[in-house]
């Protein structure tokens, strides 16, 4: 079992608006917010945050804290998104990645799911941070322990689970380079476009070509990051048959081109 941390960590911070720039992670991040307010832009749209509060944010989301007043204080866990999706039940990775009819990016907790959840993730530094026999059975144990809860919590599931579509999501993850049309879709898994495209939508919310639109640019996201590949070979290697097509549809989606994510992102800190 691999562990699946990327990051975890706890920060209190004195700050006024606009602390962090747009950003993405390469996993799936989970903010618990302990104290305080702030202000969350997630893709372009505002969500006002009032602790304690959850935040769940999946890789193809760019979010940043416009505001968060003095008392802020909160916790950040991303979770490497390979081995979170191989490692836990594909119905709570759901919670996360998919965006259906009636997701909240927030989930608002009580007194009591608060000292859980923050019980739960001073355990998981704890374990992160010091190579402990079981190291990596434990911070599976409690993650899922977390995932558990915060499902719980959301009461009425917006995911209605659905074997079928989780397949063939998890056949465009692994297939994205080669994937031309809905039509190879729904020949490979012996459905009907019109059935697939109208399940796909309702499960994860986004269509069958927006998911694989998204999956693409993430990752050549990941390649303009760590590699030094020119963009007709991050075009060529994430499936896009046009350059001007690719370009296009990064800066629609993040609202910068390829090049310049790529001098922006070498030259700060996320």
């Amino acid at each position: 079992m691999k562990n699946m941390i990327d990051k975890i960590h706890y920060k209190t911070q004195n700050v006024g608006p606009a602390i962090t720039r747009p950003h993405f992670h390469s996993g799936y991040e989970i903010l618990f917010v302990l104290e305080g307010q702030a202000e969350i832009e997630i893709n372009r749209y505002l969500h006002p945050v009032k602790s304690p509060a959850i935040i769940l944010l999946n890789p193809f989301e760019w979010h940043r804290i416009v505001y968060a007043n003095k008392q802020y204080k909160r916790y950040s866990l991303v979770l490497k998104a390979e081995e979170f999706e191989q490692s836990v039940h594909a119905h709570l990775v759901a919670m996360i990645k998919c965006r259906p009819l009636g997701f909240r990016h927030i989930i608002s907790l009580d007194t009591e799911s608060t000292k859980e959840i923050e019980s739960i993730l001073n355990t998981l530094i704890s374990e992160n941070q010091n190579n402990r026999i079981y190291k990596e059975q434990m911070i599976a144990n409690n993650i899922c322990s977390l995932l558990i809860l915060l499902y719980r919590l959301r009461g009425k599931d917006p995911v209605t689970y659905n074997e079928r579509i989780i397949k063939i999501q998890q056949y465009i993850d692994m297939h994205y380079k080669t994937i031309g049309s809905v039509g190879e879709l729904s020949q490979q898994f012996y459905i009907s476009r019109e059935y697939l495209t109208r399940a796909f939508k309702k499960f994860s919310g986004y269509s069958p070509m927006e998911y694989l639109l998204y999956t693409r640019l993430y990752h050549a996201q990941m390649l303009l990051l760590n590699t030094e590949k020119n963009l007709t070979e991050i075009c060529e290697d994430v499936g896009f048959g046009d350059p001007n097509n690719f370009i296009r549809q990064f800066k629609k989606k993040y609202g910068v081109t390829p090049l310049a994510f790529r001098k922006i992102n070498r030259t700060a800190v996320l």
